[in-house]
Formats: structure tokens, sequence, C-alpha cells
């Protein structure tokens, strides 16, 4: 009915009332009936189910009252066009610094989602902490940020999946995240649902998969899964297991017995049902201490199966967070029965063997504490590495791969102890220990060379060894057998040795294979990047002809752009500075390279690679302004140098190999000065020449023969070798190797 219908309708009754109803009085006009408004559409149950979601506490809420003030300080020391900025969202560090965002009154839902879908909150609360007197509960403090702003964003979002709009697919991807923080799975699945009906990607039936499997619907975790193609199905192992165990858990009944119930705790494990685990496991409470079995379940239950214990969300997570996280779990569930189980000797197996080494010792050496929570030395971790290499080399009969194991820990417990003794690598005692890494290496590559543990292994020990010993006899035997997931490490090694051994014939017959590497499936961007440039880098030095340093000019030239990370940028700058010197250009790669540094200031450098090639930039530019230069100028440009070798080897901030090179140089331009004050003396020139005089021994012993072969070839090397194990939240015990080799085109002085 019209808006205006009941106005008429009394106008009606009111002439009626007052007129004759005389027959032959004329009817009034027919009226033309009003058009009813259309049934507003029903509203669609996630639009439903967001709004009834209770409103949550406001985001800034949460937080310490001594954090908001500092916040509050940071913005208002803000200049009027820096708040605009911030507030617009242009600002890059808006990414980095959520929190000053917020406190500065922004509402854009895409930076408060940074608040559970990403570290930088996390990283920014670290930051705040350090001007803050007092303990704080960060983890309780990050996870009341992570659900409010996830609770925040669905009540937000549901307009924009009304009935009234479009739905948007990094909309509906958002809730699906956000409801997952707050364990809503209803949520989570209304939005997963319309996602694949809408948008169909194989991602959408990875997740409803696993929903169904953690639902114990079986039927419907293998529906998507089957939906999936091979290739993905092949990659999803975890959401496969879990869609097994989901199966056996729906089709049988709760088990009795010792081996029953411990199977039926591991699948619910596997599910992430671990209320249902510890019932599994409470008749057989009393045995815990005596069955590593049922022991490591209890304690994976306990520590909520996660990396980063208690922390509701995952992408969250940062490194001073999954510390504190642990120190807090394991002072409230003291791992005492699970030692006591290992003691025992009884319920061992591969599961229970890795879970025992896991919560035991490497979650402990990850995150710097003791098993009981305290502080750890030098001495506590290498007697850590030390009973780990014992406790493997016990399983060993149990599953061969401990071999691997023990090897990785032996390694890593020497490095230690050769931290602690301080003691040099021209040490006999250290040239004896890489001839027993080095063996251990080619034996597991003989021995275990399809095996994960066992190529980690072997790769990670030729890695410790690579800057004294040739790899070949252990690389050759693995050849062909690499799995995908340890390719570039093998790569990198190669190209090192052949560098190392100036084979430029090798790095032909190695074209196609390493190659294949780089475009590998499934390979990372951001690494075959990193790659090709090793790769032209490595052509560049041992071909040495125009036509392989114009590709690797044009390769690093497009390294350019914000979306370019600093280590690459650095990279690229030292790369062309070094290709211009080569080529005579020695001033103009001194201006390219300063404008690089300009915009590097220390405080932006964030990990150990990128403050390496810092110093390796700011020492080549000292390097080219003196080259390039007389006078006053080159006094200046040498004096720098100087000192930043000083403060570089008192803090310890770069390896030898860098501090050598550095050193070189100083040396170099010693031999300069005195040979020109000598003014023609030969005998005084002769002298001043032996200024830059190296003993090759001596620099064999400091930095590596093969080091040494390299800067000799007139490369200089800066990476180094990250060799750690790991424990997954699943209990899953994983080896990490990354070799990260640059050989850049910043050259070395004659010597």
């Amino acid at each position: 009915m019209s808006r205006w219908a009941p106005l008429l309708a009394g106008c009606s009754l009111f002439l009626a009332a007052s007129c004759s109803p005389a027959a032959e009085q004329a009817a009034p006009p027919p009226q033309t009936a009003a058009k009813p408004e259309p049934a507003k559409p029903s509203q669609p149950p996630l639009y439903v189910a967001l709004t009834a979601l209770s409103p949550a506490t406001p985001v800034l809420d949460v937080l310490p009252a001594a954090v908001r003030r500092i916040l509050d300080e940071q913005v208002d020391s803000l200049a009027a066009d820096q708040k605009q900025l911030l507030l617009a969202a242009e600002d890059p560090v808006v990414m980095l610094r959520p929190l000053l965002y917020l406190s500065a009154g922004g509402t854009d839902l895409r930076i408060k989602a940074l608040l559970f879908d990403s570290p930088a909150a996390t990283n920014e609360l670290v930051n705040l902490a350090g001007g803050i007197e007092g303990k704080y509960d960060w983890v309780a403090v990050a996870n009341a940020l992570a659900t409010a702003a996830a609770t925040e964003v669905l009540r937000a979002r549901a307009h924009d999946v009304s009935a009234d709009v479009e739905h948007r697919r990094d909309d509906l991807a958002q809730i699906a995240f956000a409801a997952a923080v707050l364990s809503r799975t209803d949520i989570e699945r209304l939005a997963l649902d319309e996602l694949l009906a809408k948008f169909e990607e194989p991602s959408w039936h990875l997740a409803l998969a696993r929903l169904d499997a953690r639902a114990l619907d079986a039927q419907g975790a293998k529906a998507h899964l089957q939906a999936l193609p091979e290739e993905l199905r092949r990659d999803g192992s975890a959401i496969v297991a879990e869609v097994a165990a989901a199966e056996v858990l729906a089709a049988a009944p709760p088990a009795s017995g010792r081996d029953a119930v411990l199977a039926r705790a591991r699948r619910l494990l596997t599910l992430g049902r671990l209320d249902d685990v510890l019932t599994a496991l409470e008749p057989l409470r009393d045995a815990l201490p005596n069955d590593l079995g049922l022991a490591t379940v209890q304690a994976q239950a306990e520590s909520g199966a996660s990396a980063c214990p208690t922390v509701v969300a995952p992408a969250i997570v940062n490194e001073p967070l999954c510390q504190q996280a642990w120190i807090r779990l394991l002072e409230d569930h003291p791992l005492g029965y699970v030692n006591a189980a290992w003691a025992s000797g009884k319920g061992r197996d591969a599961v229970a063997v890795e879970v025992y080494l896991g919560l035991a010792y490497v979650v402990p050496l990850m995150h710097g504490v003791t098993e009981s929570g305290t502080a750890a030395d030098g001495n506590w971790v290498q007697g850590a590495f030390e009973a780990i290499r014992a406790s493997a080399t016990d399983a060993v009969e149990i599953s061969p791969h401990f071999s691997a194991v023990a090897a990785l820990a032996e390694a890593l417990g020497t490095a230690v102890s050769a931290t602690l003794q301080q003691r040099q690598p021209g040490d006999p005692e250290a040239a004896q220990d890489r001839s027993v890494l080095l063996d251990r290496a080619r034996k597991l590559a003989v021995s275990l060379p399809d095996d994960e543990w066992g190529q980690a292994a072997a790769l990670g020990l030729s890695a410790m060894v690579s800057q004294h010993e040739s790899l070949g006899p252990v690389l050759g035997k693995l050849q062909g057998h690499v799995l995908p997931r340890y390719q570039t490490t093998y790569g990198k090694l190669l190209l090192w040795d052949a560098l190392a051994d100036g084979d430029a014939a090798r790095l032909d017959q190695l074209q196609k294979e390493l190659g294949d590497i780089a475009f590998s499936r499934g390979a990372d961007p951001l690494e075959r990047s990193k790659w090709l440039v090793l790769w032209a880098e490595s052509r560049a030095h041992l071909i040495a002809d125009d036509a392989s340093r114009a590709t690797l000019r044009k390769i690093v030239e497009n390294l350019s752009g914000r979306d370019v990370g600093l280590e690459l940028r650095l990279r690229r700058a030292l790369d062309l500075a070094g290709l211009d010197a080569r080529a005579g250009q020695i001033a103009a790669g001194a201006d390219a390279l300063q404008a690089t540094v300009d915009a590097t200031p220390r405080r932006a450098v964030s990990s150990h690679a990128e403050q390496e090639l810092l110093i390796a930039a700011t020492g080549y530019l000292y390097v080219l302004r003196a080259l390039s230069s007389e006078g006053a100028q080159r006094a200046e440009s040498i004096d720098k140098l100087s000192k930043l070798l000083l403060d570089v080897g008192k803090a310890a901030a770069a390896p030898p190999t860098l501090q050598m090179w550095l050193a070189l140089w100083r040396s170099h331009f010693d031999s300069v000065l005195a040979k020109e004050a000598c003014k023609g003396n030969k005998v005084c020139e002769r002298r001043a020449d032996k200024l830059r005089t190296v003993n090759q021994q001596e620099l064999d012993r400091a930095i590596g023969k093969r080091s040494a072969a390299l800067l000799r070839r007139g490369v200089l090397p800066v990476g180094g070798v990250a060799l750690e194990l790991r424990y997954e939240g699943r209990g899953r015990l994983v080896p990490r190797v990354d070799v990260t080799p640059q050989f850049l085109m910043a050259h070395p002085p004659p010597f």
C-alpha cells in the first residue's frame, strides 16, 4: 500500500458520510491502485551471524596503560603532514606500525586486520616494551589485540555481505580468516562455502576439508579432497593425514588398551581436538611416567600442539612472543613425567622419540631457555646438543634417520664448543673437527641419500666446513637424489665449490642442472631472484668476459622498486659499483653507491645479511672514494675506512672474510701513502710495497683455504650458513639448512 493510502481512505469515508445515498448519484471516478513496495530480500546467514556478534572491547583499550601513553606521545610528536600521511595509510610505516596508526585515529579495516593476520603489531609491541618498566604478559596482550581486532573486523564486514551488495572475494576471505582466529567455525564455514560457490579455487576446498575433518565429517572432507588437483593433494600431506584420521575416528568407537588409546589420541591430536586427547588419555594417566608414547602425546596436548603455545593466531607470532609463551608453559606444565618416561626406556617409537627430543631440548634451544624456563648459557646449550646426540644415537635402531639427527646435533655442539673454547679455524683441534664432520657428511650421503634427514645433515655439515674443505666427495654422492626443498642449498654449494676451484668448465657443465633448480616447481619468486643473481655473479667472476658482466648488470638493474627488499637493493648497489670499478669507472661507481648508503640508515637493518651488506657497501664506498681522489679528500676516505674497520672489529659485526677484505684495503692504502712519501727512493718503495704483502698461510688459517681462494680470484664472498634443529607443534622435529652465499663484484685490492 502506498504511504498516502491512509489519508485517501480517510477522505473517502468522510465523503460517504456527508452525501446522499441516492442511487442516481454519480460514482466517484475509479482510482489507480498504488504499487506495493518490493519486499526486502531476506538477509543471508553470514550477515545474520556477523550482526549477532557481541561488540568487542575497543582494540586500543586492551593495551597496558604504559603502552597507550607511549603511543599517544609518539602521535603527538608527529608533524601535521606526517600525521596526514599516516592516517591516509600512504606512509609505508603504517604496515609496520598498525598500533601507531590506530592511536592516531585510523579506521581502515585492512590495517586493523594486521593485528590478527600478520606479526606487525606483535613486532611493534616488542619495540614498545623496551621503554616500559614492569613485567607484562605480552602473550595475553597479543591475544587480546588479535581477538578484539578480529571481532571488530567481522562486525564491520557485515554490511559487505548483506543482501544489498555484491560480495567480494577479499572481504569473504578476511571474514573466514578472522573467524578462525575466534574459533567461530560456523562463520568460517559460511564464508568458505560462499567463496567456493562464487570463486572456485582449490584453497577453499583445502580449508573446508580441514573443517570437515576436524568435525569428524570424513565423507565431506574426502569429497573436498577429491576435488583438488592431484598435485595439490600430494603437497597437502597434512590435510591428507587429517582426513585419514577423521575417517578412522568416525568409524571406530572409543578404544581401550594402551596401543588403541595411543593410536586414537594421536589421531585426535592430528585434528587439533586437544580436549578429546586429554579425555582419551585420562584412564592411563598413572602410566605416563613409564611410557614415552603416552607421555609425549599428553605433553603435546598440554602445549596446544603448537610451535607457539597459547597464541590464538599463528600469523601474529614472532620469536620474543614464542619465547615468553614457552617459558610460561614450561613453568605451568613441567616435563618431569616426559623425562621419566624416556629414562624408563618403555613406549619408544619414532614419533615419540622426535617429540621427546623436541620438547626436552629443541624447544628450549630455539628460544634460549633451559627446560625449566630460565635463561640458557653456553654450557647448557653445549650439554643440550650432546644430550640430543646421545638420545638420537640410542634411537637409531628404531629408525635410521636418527643417525642424521645425531650428526646434526654433534655438528652444532662442536660449533658451540669451539666458541666457548675460543678455538681458531687454524688450530689443529679445529682441523680435526672439520675432518670428522666432512667424513660424517660423506657417510650420510651414501647411507641415506634419499632421506630428508640424511640430505639435510649431509648438506648442513658440508656447509659448515665449506670455507676450508672441498665438498666434491659429498655433493657428488647426492647428485640425482636431492629433494626439492634442498635443491637450492645443494646448488649454492655446487657454485661455491666451482668458484673456489676457479673451474669455469664445471660451471658450464652444471648449467642445465642449476637452471632446473632456479625454475623448479613451486620456487619462491624472491628466492628465484636471489638464485639468478648468484648464478650471474658466478659467471661474471669465472667467465669474466663482457657478455657475462653485461648479463649480471641487466639482472641486477631490474632489482629496483619498493617491492625489492633491502638485502637485494644493497646487493644490487654493490654489484653495479663493482662492475663500474672493474670497467675503470671508479668515480661513477662511488656516486651510485653513495645514494644507496645514504638512503640506508643503520636502524633500517633487520637481519644479519642486511647488516653484512651495509658494512660492505659502506666500506666499498670509502674505498672507491679513496681510489678516485687525492689529497685531503682521499685522506678523509681512508680515515673513514679505518674507523669502520675498527668499529666492525670491536662489535664483531661482520664475518672474518668481510673483515679481512676491509683490512686488505686498509693495508693497500697504507702502502700507497708510504710509497708516495718515498719520493722515488727505491729502497723505501720496496719497504712500502711490503705493507700490503699478505702471508698466504696466515690468510688461509684466518678465513679458510676456500674463502681465501675466492678473495685471491677477486670474489668478495659474504653470507652465511644457518643450521639448526626446529620443533613443529604437531610433534615433528625438522632440520633447517640455509646457505646464503653472495659472490659480490666489489673487488679486493691486489695482494
